[in-house]
């Protein structure tokens, strides 16, 4: 695509902006919006790929708190089988705290 600036200068933003799709967002920017200066350019592809790594950093934060989520909500066995439930709340029934 020829729009009037230095191939250098666009061959410097697709290894910028790294992916297919980064690239994809910026041509579509350079055919719509024609910008007239190469900083007008330039600051498009730094907010491509800040919106891309805000939106990779929401991913994994998602995973992460479902992963948690799975983690804190997943079955346990029963521990308390063997305890009489005679009702004395100062048995915990969790040892994994307690030091020995």
């Amino acid at each position: 695509m020829r729009i009037g600036f230095p191939q250098e200068f666009g061959q410097a933003l697709a290894q910028y902006l790294g992916s297919a799709a980064a690239m994809n967002d910026m041509a579509y920017y350079l055919v719509t919006d024609r910008p007239h200066t190469l900083e007008e350019a330039a600051d498009e592809a730094v907010t491509i790929v800040q919106e891309r790594s805000t939106w990779i950093d929401i991913q994994r934060s998602e995973h992460a708190q479902q992963t948690y989520n799975a983690f804190v909500n997943r079955p346990r066995e029963d521990e308390d089988e063997d305890d009489d439930n005679d009702g004395d709340s100062d048995d915990v029934g969790d040892e994994w705290f307690r030091i020995s």
